[in-house]
């Protein structure tokens, strides 16, 4: 709901049952002077929860989380300490975790709360995915998310491709396959699943299954 009073912009996060008894504002959300942009932004359900982004003029931009009551209604994240505002983007839901990349941060997920918020691993040996690296796909399968990230090879016009996979029941992630794009030239997306494999296809080496 958005309100104005005195010349302030306020966001008011609502929860209703679908009653009038059932239906109450859960917190305010003043919004910075001259605010150019309209948060509150990015709602999605975790558990028994919904993570969503907020902005206050003391933390800035920050990932938060609502039970629906109003105790259980907090921030969640400081990825830009003070009023500075986080970029998040790049979302990937799965049953219990919510990938998503934070600027400054990097690669992240979060089981809804504070101390589950924690960075994604590249790999089982607990490599952080780097900072720059873009996943520009993502495929939910059997409760597990592949996802596909890319990076420029330094000193060069190559490109490298990496396969992950992230474990939903273990939280733990896995590089399956890295892929060098000479010059640029190239790409890998998924092709779709079939008994159970996940395909993709890309050049130069056609389809493969995961």
């Amino acid at each position: 709901v958005d309100t104005r009073r005195s010349g302030q912009s306020f966001k008011e996060l609502w929860v209703t049952d679908g009653t009038e008894l059932g239906t109450q504002q859960l917190r305010e959300f003043a919004l910075p002077q001259n605010a150019s942009y309209n948060l509150l932004r990015d709602f999605y359900p975790i558990g028994d929860a919904v993570m969503f982004v907020a902005v206050t003029p003391l933390a800035g931009e920050e990932l938060w989380r609502t039970d629906g009551t109003i105790a259980g209604t907090q921030q969640i994240s400081e990825f830009n300490p003070g009023t500075a505002n986080t970029w998040f983007g790049s979302w990937s839901k799965s049953s219990d975790d919510l990938l998503f990349r934070a600027s400054p941060g990097g690669w992240q997920r979060t089981d809804g709360t504070a101390t589950g918020t924690l960075p994604l691993l590249a790999d089982a040996g607990g490599g952080v995915l780097p900072h720059n690296s873009t996943a520009y796909q993502t495929y939910l399968h059997n409760g597990n998310i592949f996802y596909l990230t890319e990076e420029m090879i330094s000193g060069s016009s190559n490109r490298l491709i990496n396969l992950h996979v992230f474990n939903d029941e273990t939280h733990s992630t896995q590089l399956l396959r890295s892929q060098t794009i000479v010059n640029g030239y190239g790409y890998v997306s998924f092709a779709g699943v079939s008994d159970g494999i996940v395909y993709l296809t890309g050049t130069p080496s056609g389809s493969s299954a995961v």
